[in-house]
């Protein structure tokens, strides 16, 4: 080493002087691997998460509609994989080695699960978010036996019934939760325990009106967000539908909670103590063939809907004679899809035409009275507007219940929707329509993409490109595989542009039955499919943001500038103190390109959030530091910018005039200054 650093021996007097600057670049040289390190450890994980047989650069970069924004697949898949693992840092790895039930004495793999001979050959494996997720889609009945939805604590593993060791066993899979039976303390597992809790429920909420969940209950009810967010990114619409406390295979929480929401307006009560059911089996019976022929229509289209769905509840609801009441149903699975999506395609159109019929109703009665006395005529009035409103709300539903069939809350939206109320700024934000549909929706919603796109030939070419990548995908043994893969998903987003183009322009026409006072201009332009060149460098510029993460070395710059001052404190004062400056600088330019890319990439400024005060914050900070740093060299500077601010003319003359120290081309500068300070204020409160 004493040789590489041109060092001699201590003893020899001539090299001591030297002694300083060798110390100092042995100092500098430590603070450069220490950067270099950290970099490579940083980055190491994101290298070695790749399957070297899978080319995944082009699936990151598909839009994805998700949390009221469009965003690359590669953002949407990392919070999908923070949801149900809690850890997306570039990539996560399992380690199913440990699992006892994957393992015998020697090591060796006892199970015989294809799924986990293929997913885990090692038992232990990295994932890149985008893989991770794509895997779930298109091959998530593989990982039916793997351990990978987040459940650390102890307390809710018993409750599962689940191994239990200290950190040990970290996760669960979604055969543990769907077939729990708990241990020795909780018999019954999951379902037992969720029916334990809601009684607690009840009987708190009936004796004191409130009801606090224990901390297990929480960590359970957690666990089942996790657990459910699974089911629905891997849920595939051909499959048939369920529905249970525990999600499974082809469950539609959201379907049936969008159901529940339309039929809570038909049976909600108004001032007078009246429900639209009420008042549509009324209208049943009237001889106006337009309103009478629309509610016969919605109501049998309601009927097949509760035919085919209620049987899942084992409570359920009919339609008798017009009339929706609660009748008890045997508990079924056994669930006709396409005569339900034969129903929920209709319903839209019959709930159009009522709405159409209470319109023109109340059209008539804005012309006059008629033989009505001025109270009834009120009264009428009031009846067919609350309808009319009401019937606009349950066409909305019904054309959100065509969405809710092939998609649950956490779902891959890839194409704007056809649902002209997801963009009114009258919409009622509690139920949530989304202003996209999902990928599962243009892969098997046959009737509902025939209703909402005329897009055949761009529908076609999804699904063609979506099945070939999906079964290269699937397919561990074709040859070229991950070029192959990455061909396919290519011909994927080509498909899908072409199919948003469509759809932008399909959903213009769809927005003409929104007035214009009505339309939300803003979040039309926000939610258009991304074609555009600026669209598509916004997305570009979150895949940079994800890949580089700016602030994690703004933080690692930002610890060499301080250890530099450290040790400029030491012999070494000069040489440390500008290291110092230069990390600084380095840092600071980092930051504002962090910044830039975070504006860029949600059109907000960067203090719209917790996460980025906290990293703006001290920014300022740093940059008032630096700045501070600086005043011995910039004192002169500053004070005589500060003279060009003050006015070229006195506005109170004082008693002793000072002496006279300006120049005409100060004075001059301070004229310019001035005209031009003036016009700026002009413009801010003008503009």
């Amino acid at each position: 080493m004493a040789n590489l650093l041109n060092m001699s021996s201590v003893t020899t007097s001539p090299e001591i002087g030297n002694m300083p600057m060798i110390r100092a670049r042995r100092i500098t040289m430590i603070l450069l691997f220490l950067l270099l390190g950290v970099g490579i450890h940083v980055n190491a994980p994101m290298a070695q998460a790749d399957n070297p047989k899978v080319v995944i650069d082009s699936l990151r970069r598909i839009p994805v509609f998700y949390e009221g924004r469009i965003m690359p697949f590669e953002s949407f898949a990392s919070k999908i994989v923070e949801e149900i693992c809690n850890d997306a840092k570039g990539s996560v790895t399992f380690d199913l080695r440990n699992y006892t039930e994957f393992q015998v004495a020697g090591g060796d793999l006892l199970k015989d699960d294809s799924g986990f001979k293929e997913l885990f050959p090692e038992g232990k494996r990295s994932w890149k978010p985008s893989e991770l997720v794509y895997s779930w889609m298109v091959e998530g009945e593989k990982w039916e036996n793997i351990p990978f939805i987040h459940a650390k604590h102890n307390k809710v593993r018993k409750v599962i019934g689940l191994p239990v060791a200290d950190m040990a066993y970290m996760y669960a899979a979604p055969s543990d939760l769907s077939n729990s039976v708990g241990d020795g303390n909780t018999v019954g597992g999951l379902l037992a325990w969720l029916q334990k809790v809601d009684t607690k429920r009840s009987q708190a909420m009936a004796a004191t009106g409130s009801f606090t969940p224990a901390a297990v209950d929480e960590g359970v009810n957690e666990l089942l967000r996790r657990y459910e967010a699974f089911r629905s990114i891997s849920l595939d619409a051909s499959a048939s539908l369920t529905h249970s406390p525990i999600p499974v295979a082809g469950a539609r929480g959201n379907f049936m909670g969008t159901f529940d929401r339309l039929f809570n307006i038909l049976t909600q009560s108004n001032a007078q103590g009246e429900t639209m059911l009420d008042q549509l089996q009324m209208f049943a019976q009237i001889q106006d063939a337009d309103i009478s022929t629309a509610v016969n229509q919605t109501f049998a289209e309601l009927q097949a809907i509760v035919d085919q769905t209620e049987g899942l509840r084992g409570q359920g609801r009919a339609v008798i004679g017009n009339q929706i009441i609660p009748s008890e149903l045997p508990e079924t699975s056994d669930v006709n899809l396409a005569t339900l999506q034969q129903a929920v395609s209709q319903l839209p159109d019959a709930l159009g035409s009522l709405e159409a019929g209470f319109r023109k109703q109340d059209e008539r009665l804005a012309v006059g009275a008629g033989n009505l006395s001025e109270s009834e005529h009120e009264r009428f009035q009031a009846m067919f507007f609350e309808l009319q409103s009401k019937a606009i709300d349950l066409k909305s539903l019904a054309i959100e219940l065509n969405a809710a069939l092939y998609a649950n809350r956490h779902t891959m939206l890839v194409t704007p929707s056809m649902n002209p109320y997801a963009l009114s700024k009258n919409r009622d934000t509690i139920q949530q329509i989304q202003p996209w549909i999902s990928i599962q929706a243009v892969l098997h919603g046959d009737k509902f993409i025939e209703s909402e796109l005329s897009a055949a030939r761009e529908v076609k070419a999804v699904r063609t490109a979506w099945s070939r990548a999906a079964n290269t995908f699937r397919n561990r043994t074709v040859e070229n595989r991950g070029s192959q893969f990455n061909i396919h998903i290519q011909s994927l987003i080509t498909a899908l542009s072409d199919l948003g183009a469509q759809a932008n322009s399909s959903r213009d026409k769809a927005l003409e039955q929104l007035t214009s006072i009505d339309r939300d201009d803003d979040l039309i332009a926000y939610t258009k499919y991304p074609t555009s060149v600026d669209d598509l460098t916004k997305l570009d510029a979150e895949l940079s943001y994800n890949s580089m993460d700016p602030f994690l070395w703004t933080f690692l710059l930002s610890f060499l500038a301080l250890a530099s001052f450290a040790l400029s404190f030491g012999k070494h004062t000069h040489k440390m103190y500008i290291t110092g400056m230069v990390l600084m600088v380095l840092g600071l330019i980092w930051t504002i390109y962090g910044f830039y890319l975070r504006v860029r990439v949600t059109g907000w400024a960067p203090v719209t959030n917790m996460y980025e005060t906290m990293v703006f914050v001290p920014f300022i900070v740093s940059v008032l530091a630096f700045w501070f740093m600086l005043l011995p060299l910039t004192q002169a500077s500053i004070s005589k910018a500060w003279n060009l601010t003050l006015l070229p003319f006195r506005i109170i003359p004082t008693k002793k005039e000072r002496p006279a120290t300006k120049s005409g081309e100060d004075s001059t500068i301070q004229y310019v200054a001035t005209a031009a300070r003036l016009l700026l204020l002009a413009g801010i409160f003008y503009f």
